[in-house]
Order: structure tokens, then C-alpha cells, then sequence
């Protein structure tokens, strides 16, 4: 041994530090490294206190330095002798990043090199730095449903907001449409699809481009379950590594069904399989946003008291500037495409790159077209090289919300374009069941925010964010409660001076030249902008953080406990837990735990089931029907349009008229007749305007398990009531003989249910019949021409609604609102439909 050894180590006496900010001073960083932030300082203090606790979540803006603190705390665990510690990251990517941030900051880290663990991370002398996928699988080296797991002394999940995801892909046994089992799958289950949506069904089984997706009904799975298991567990499956998952889960499955694929998991992740994870003597997950924290607690079993009481720093001095632009709270009815272009104009007028984040191909041609260059995720640093040598630029990534950095100026403008998807064929299914459960749009909520953070990684960062599309701006007003405490301050911020831009100037020329003005003090960093942004942020931010309201849980708690008590059978345990709490949730809520229940009771009664089932379906009517439901009437409404228009929208919490005003566009953005359109998009569009126009408005095709020919929509007045079947994806120049004998059923159905007067009304782009389509009902049509006609109408009815405050509208004044828009509920048939007919 030297004299560096004896000096360093100084015998027995030698105390290794675990407070962070002494590990950070003792660390040999290279230069630019060797400061922490305000922001990290403030952590260092937070987690001391609490650093014996099994699970803490540290929630920190993005661009804050999450890394090094997770690796500041595992080297505190391995320097009080907790054990070996694992930094898990959501990708590979990540992980070399990670690896090259510890070695700037002097932190000593490892990686897989082959298939056997590092000695230093055995021997708690390096962190071991690997993907979450690498510990949560089947085949996992960290130990599989067994005593004999890899013990971990710390571990910390970076991108936590990312894990939920992940660990529900791991346990997804996946079976494509090639795959000769898909068919075989699909037969066990065709019966009982087509009881719930049969036109759903119909497009999995025959449209390639449609976006439905249908979960199996649980007590379908349960009837098949032998079927179901010897199919997947063939000689093809047996090295999957998601199939140990669904093996030790079998009785607890849930399957889904898309065009392309089905995809069958247990309920929730079985994390308690996985117990180097489960049994981690310490748990570190750090995010930039607790949208889904509910989740952590059903999904990655973290415990109630983390998710309660996270590690919160406000991290607003340490971040960068996001100016939110969305130009339809001004113009609601500007095109999205001229947007684009305005977007082209200002990259090339400030030479200022761009990176656009949109949901497809599809709509990164539109920045195509405009001489954007498009990217993969596997492109990035492709991407960054772009970005540093051809500016100005525009780049394109679809579908990929983060793990992408551009600080400084690779960039500063961002634009989310559309809102996010679902990419999972069982988030997909799911998000079609429940559209408006928090916990289902957490994750969309999360993808914006992210994308909205690409460019702004640290204090010295700024950026413009376009949000694009009616949808995604009526998304983010509809579930701005979900947002993190900055973006909202940001997201409040902007809306304010929209709306100071909207009521202080009159016309769209004096409007676009405010907008430029703050535009240019934002690239320009103009010093009226920044002070001005500070401080109003910051004011924002203090009153956001005092009213903010505490959650306590309880939904994803008694989901959690009654998941493990029926893992171990004890299925009574598991109802119930459930029928203890369910008072106390709202309608959405209580729908979805009355369909848990009956899932458990089925394996026990049922009838019972049956009866749980019924309340659920009674309650959210997407949910699964139950056996042998029959359809049940919907009430005339009593009050005039503009009245029952009122209440509807009231029920709906709209926060003011240009949310109104964003709500009529984003129905809007759904009427239209495209092969790439939803289908469910469509129906719910029809369904909304429905109500928008004062009808009690349903779809009684999803209502009913048993088939009796009910339309897809249905708008019932006490004066002109429609019947409605939709052909929004059809590309054919005819209407088929199937859908006039579709329209015709219907109308038959409502002839012998209701027994008033209607209009049978068909959404198809054509109102010529094929010469085999044959009737003697008199059929309208909402075309082509007809569609457009109602857009632009829909279109005024918006910028109306918008030119003043929520309050001020009443019955007498949304009657007249009505009527400049060609909007009464008694000429619809006249001003949007045509007959049907023969050439």
C-alpha cells in the first residue's frame, strides 16, 4: 500500500459521507460540472431528512438535473453499506448518457458487458446503470418469482413517469395479425365482440387503417381460459419474455384485439414477481411531472405515503422560459396548415430551428411538404448534427415525445402537433372504454409535457411552443388539472395574454401583430419580455402552489389492494375491499370499480356479477354490457334549444368561452370523411354536437348487449328528432346497399321504440345509392358538400361563443347564437341534408 492509500483511507477512522451535498464536494468533476444548482442544493436538504424511508418520489422540472441526484443517492446508500444500487433507465440511450454524465460528475457507475453482473456492482463499489426492461421481465437475471433475487440496497427509476408504461409492455405477450394464433384467438372471442360493438369488430376484422381496439369481457377470457392458454403457450411463445408473466396470472387476464395485433396481460403489473424491484431496501423514482401518480401506486406498487408526500422542489428559478401559443384561444377558427406556414416563416425570419412533434407520418408530411426534414427516434444524433450545422431547419419526429435534448440553440421553437395517441393496443381499448378517466389521459398529459421541455433544458434555455390542433387545444383545457405546477403557470400565463390580445384588439390583423410583437421578444430575449416573464410567472406559480389541492388516493389504493388479494384467489376479500370505498368516488370512479367487482364475483357468483356489471355499464355505457341487457329509453328533453344547450354545458366545467369556443372546434376537427379518421372519434363528435345543439343525444348501439338493429347515434327533440348511422371512413363514391339496409333497421327500431316523429340520417361523403341499395323509406344524407356546409357553421357558432365571457351567455343570447349560425335544431334537415337517390 502507498502513501495515497494511507492518506485516503486514514486507518479505521475513515467515514465515508451520505450526506449528498458532502458526497458532491468530495467527487472529482471535470470543469462545468463542479456546481450544483439552487434547485439540486434544495433536494440535497429534502431527501436527508427522509432518506431511510423504502420509497420516495422526487418530482423536479424537466431539465433540472434529475440525473445527478439519483446518482448522488445511490452513492450515499453505497457508502452506508445498504447494498449493491441500480440506476434503471427507460432506454438505451439514457443509460450511455447517464454513464457519461456519472463520469463527468466523478460518480463511479457500471453496465452490463456480458451476461453475468458486474463484480464492482456486486461488491457495492460502482452503481450498475441498466434499462428497466433489463430487471422487470420474464426471464429477468435479477431473480424471477424466487427466494433467490439479486438483493438491492438502492435503486432509483429515472423518468419514473416513463416505468408505468414499461412495466405493462414487459408483461404483454403480444401475438401479431400474421401470426396464424391471431385467428385462432379472434374465433374464441367473436361472439362476444360483436354483442358489444359489432361495427367496432367489423373494422378490426377488415379495415387495416382503423384505430378501434376492443377488450375481450372477463368473464369471456374466464369461460376460454384453457383455449386461450394452450394457444399461447406453444413451442412458438415459450421463449417469450412476457409469457412467465401471464402464465402466474392466468386467472387474472385481460385480453385485447386490434387490427394489427392482440395483446393479453394480467390485470396490473405483477411487480411482487420481479422482488429485486419489490423488495428494494430503498426506492428513488424521479419525474418531471406526478399526473399519474395514482399509477404508481396500482402499477409499480410504491408505496401510499411517497405518492402523499413527494420530494417537491420548485425548480422554476432553475428552468428556462416557454412561451405557450395557441393561436385558436384568439382565432379559433385559423387553419391549422397556414400555421405551418406562419411556423416556416418565423424559423426563416429569426434563424431559429424547429422541432415539430406530431402523433404520425401522416401529419409530418404536412412539414414535409413545407421542407421539414423528418426523423426516427433511432435518428437522433443525426437530428442534433442537423440542427447545429443547417440552421435554420425544421425537424420532424412522430410519435416520440422525449429523450431528446436540444439545449441552447439547437433550438427555440417547439411545436406539439395534434394531440398524442395511445400506441398500445390495450391503452388504445382502454381510452376508448373510459375517454375521460384521469388516469388513462395522465399519460397524454405527460407526452405534452415533455415535448414541451425539449428545448428548454436549462436556465439559460427559451422557447416559443405552438400547440396545433383543435383537439390538443381542447385536450389541454380539458385536463389542464393534470399538468405539473410549472407548465401550468406557464400554460396560465399564456392564456392570459392571448386573452388580453383577444378583448383589447378587434380584428385578425391587429391580433397576429401583437402576437409577433411578443414573438420577437421572446427570440430576440428582449429584456421587456424576460422581466416580464419572470415576474408573472412567478406570480402564477406562488398561487398555483398554495390552492393546489391534496389527493389522497384512495381509488388506486383499494384498486392495489383488491389486485393482491385476488392474486392469492381470495376473491370475496377483493369486492369486498372495493364495496367499502366505492361511496366515496365520483360516477367514472364508482363504474369502474363496480366493473372490478364483478370481474372477482364472477369467479364466485354470476349472478352477482351480473348484477355488478349492470350498475357499471348503468353508469359508464362504454363500459362492457352485460348478458341480456335490453336498451332503455331516453327522455324527450322539455326545454327549448338554447336551454337544454345550457345545462349541458354547464355539466361539462368549461372555465370560460374560449375553452367553450375550443370545445365547439375540436368537435368540429372530427366531422370529416377520411379512411384515416376514427370511427369512435366520429361517433363521439356526433354524439357531442348532438347535445351542443340541445337534443338529448346518445348512442344506443354501445347501450344495448342485445342486437335489435339501434342506431349508431341518436338525437332525440321535442320537435325534430334524427336517427343516425355513420359512414365517416367509407371512400366509395356510392352508399352500398348494406348501409341503406343498415339505416333502414334502424329506422324500423325507432319506429317501434319511441313512436314519434324522425329523420333517418345517414353521414356518408355521397347521396347517390348503389342500384342494388333499394328502399321505401325516404333517407337523408349529410354529404360531402353537406359536411363542409355544417363545418363552417360550426365554425361561426365558435367565434361567436368567443367573443365574450362565459357569464354573460343566456338562453336568449345562445338562442340568437344559434340562429347567425344556421345551428337550429329545426332546420337541420333542411340547411345540411339532401335525399338520398339514385342516379
Amino acid at each position: 500500500m502507498g502513501i495515497f492509500e494511507d492518506l485516503n483511507n486514514n486507518g479505521d477512522d475513515f467515514v465515508k459521507p451520505i450526506d449528498l451535498g458532502q458526497i458532491f464536494s468530495n467527487l472529482n468533476q471535470v470543469q462545468g460540472y463542479d456546481y450544483p444548482r439552487s434547485v439540486q442544493s434544495d433536494f440535497f436538504k429534502e431527501w436527508y431528512s427522509r432518506r431511510s424511508d423504502k420509497d420516495l418520489i422526487g418530482i423536479l422540472g424537466t431539465g433540472t438535473g434529475k440525473t445527478l441526484l439519483g446518482l448522488l443517492v445511490l452513492q450515499s446508500y453505497l457508502n452506508d453499506n445498504s447494498g449493491p444500487c441500480l440506476y434503471l433507465c427507460p432506454t438505451k440511450q439514457l443509460v450511455r448518457q447517464t454513464i457519461i454524465d456519472a463520469g463527468n460528475f466523478g460518480v463511479q457507475t457500471v453496465e452490463f458487458s456480458s451476461s453475468e453482473f458486474p463484480s464492482e456492482f456486486i461488491n457495492s463499489e460502482a452503481i450498475l446503470v441498466t434499462t428497466f426492461d433489463k430487471v422487470f421481465n420474464g426471464r429477468s437475471k435479477f431473480g424471477f418469482d424466487t427466494p433467490a433475487y439479486q438483493k438491492i440496497g438502492g435503486l432509483v427509476v429515472d423518468d419514473a413517469h416513463a416505468a408505468i408504461n414499461l412495466v405493462k409492455q414487459a408483461c404483454t405477450l403480444k401475438i401479431p395479425r400474421e401470426d396464424k394464433r391471431y385467428q385462432q384467438i379472434l374465433s374464441l372471442y367473436d361472439t362476444s365482440l360483436n354483442t358489444q360493438r359489432p361495427s367496432k369488430l367489423k373494422n378490426i376484422k377488415y379495415v387495416s387503417n382503423s384505430n378501434s381496439s376492443m377488450k375481450v369481457p372477463y368473464w369471456t377470457v374466464d369461460d376460454n381460459l384453457d383455449e386461450l392458454i394452450n394457444i399461447i403457450s406453444n413451442s412458438e411463445t415459450a421463449s417469450a419474455i412476457q409469457l412467465p408473466f401471464v402464465l402466474e396470472n392466468e386467472e387474472l387476464l385481460d385480453v385485447f384485439i386490434s387490427y394489427k395485433e392482440i395483446s393479453v396481460r394480467p390485470q396490473h403489473a405483477p411487480i411482487n414477481l420481479i422482488s429485486s424491484f419489490s423488495e428494494a431496501k430503498h426506492r428513488l423514482f424521479l419525474s418531471a411531472t406526478l399526473a399519474d401518480a395514482g399509477d404508481f401506486i396500482s402499477e409499480l406498487g410504491v408505496e401510499k405515503g411517497a405518492v402523499l408526500n413527494p420530494i417537491k422542489i420548485n425548480s422554476l428559478n432553475d428552468t428556462g422560459q416557454k412561451w405557450i401559443l395557441d393561436f385558436s384561444r384568439v382565432i379559433p377558427t385559423v387553419n391549422t396548415d397556414k400555421i405551418r406556414e406562419y411556423v416556416r416563416t418565423i424559423s426563416t425570419t429569426y434563424k431559429k430551428n424547429v422541432l415539430v412533434l406530431t402523433t404520425s407520418n401522416y401529419y409530418a408530411g404536412f412539414w414535409e411538404e413545407k421542407g421539414a426534414k423528418l426523423y426516427s427516434a433511432g435518428d437522433l444524433p443525426e437530428l442534433k448534427r442537423d440542427l447545429k450545422n443547417k440552421n435554420p431547419m425544421i425537424a420532424v419526429l412522430a410519435n416520440k415525445y422525449d429523450g431528446i435534448d436540444l439545449p441552447g440553440d439547437l433550438c427555440h421553437i417547439t411545436v406539439i402537433d395534434q394531440t398524442p395517441r395511445q400506441s398500445s393496443t390495450a391503452d388504445k381499448a382502454n381510452i376508448q372504454r373510459l375517454p375521460n378517466s384521469d388516469s388513462l389521459n395522465a399519460p397524454i398529459v405527460r407526452d405534452i409535457e415533455q415535448g414541451m421541455g425539449r428545448a428548454v433544458r436549462s436556465k439559460a434555455d427559451y422557447s416559443l411552443v405552438f400547440v396545433l390542433g383543435q383537439n390538443l387545444s381542447n385536450f389541454i383545457y380539458s385536463h389542464d388539472a393534470l399538468l405539473s405546477t410549472e407548465t401550468s403557470a406557464q400554460w396560465e400565463f399564456s392564456k392570459n395574454i392571448t386573452d388580453k390580445i383577444k378583448f383589447n384588439y378587434s380584428n385578425k390583423k391587429s391580433r397576429l401583430e401583437q402576437f409577433q410583437s411578443i414573438i420577437t421578444g421572446v427570440l430576440n430575449q428582449e429584456e421587456k419580455w424576460t422581466s416580464l416573464y419572470k415576474t408573472e410567472i412567478s406570480k402564477i406559480y406562488n398561487k398555483l402552489a398554495s390552492d393546489s389541492s391534496t389527493q389522497h388516493y384512495t381509488f388506486n389504493v383499494a384498486l392495489n389492494n383488491a389486485w393482491l388479494a385476488a392474486q392469492q384467489g381470495r376473491y370475496s376479500f377483493a369486492v369486498n375491499e372495493l364495496q367499502e370505498k366505492i361511496s366515496s368516488f365520483n360516477k367514472s370512479d364508482q363504474a369502474i370499480l363496480y366493473e372490478c367487482m364483478a370481474r372477482y364475483e364472477y369467479k364466485v357468483n354470476k349472478q352477482h356479477s351480473s348484477d355488478l356489471q349492470i350498475k357499471a355499464h348503468e353508469l359508464e355505457t362504454h363500459l362492457f354490457k352485460p348478458l341480456n341487457v335490453l336498451y332503455e329509453k331516453h327522455t324527450l328533453p322539455k326545454k327549448e334549444q338554447a336551454t337544454a344547450s345550457l345545462n349541458y354545458l354547464k355539466s361539462r366545467n368549461l372555465k370560460d368561452s374560449n375553452e367553450l369556443a375550443s370545445y365547439i372546434e375540436s368537435i368540429n376537427s372530427n366531422l370529416k370523411y377520411s379512411s384515416f379518421s376514427s370511427e369512435e372519434d366520429f361517433r363521439e363528435a356526433i354524439q357531442d354536437l348532438g347535445s351542443l345543439l340541445g337534443c338529448n343525444s346518445s348512442q344506443p348501439e354501445a347501450e344495448a348487449i342485445i342486437k335489435d338493429g339501434s342506431p349508431d347515434n341518436l338525437w332525440l327533440s321535442d320537435t325534430n328528432s334524427f336517427v343516425i348511422e355513420d359512414k365517416n371512413q367509407v371512400t366509395t363514391s356510392k352508399i352500398s346497399r348494406g348501409d341503406i339496409q343498415q339505416i333502414t333497421g334502424s329506422s324500423s327500431w325507432f319506429e317501434k321504440t319511441y313512436s314519434i316523429n324522425y329523420v333517418p340520417v345517414l353521414f356518408h361523403r355521397s347521396n347517390i345509392m348503389n342500384t342494388d341499395a333499394n328502399t321505401n323509406l325516404e333517407i337523408y344524407v349529410v354529404n360531402e358538400k353537406k359536411l363542409k356546409t355544417l363545418n363552417y357553421s360550426l365554425h361561426k357558432f365558435a367565434q361567436i361563443i368567443g367573443q365574450k365571457p362565459l357569464n354573460e351567455w343566456n338562453s336568449s343570447t345562445l338562442m340568437q347564437a344559434f340562429k347567425d349560425s344556421d345551428l337550429l335544431i329545426n332546420d337541420f334537415r333542411q340547411n345540411y341534408c339532401v335525399k338520398a337517390t339514385k342516379a
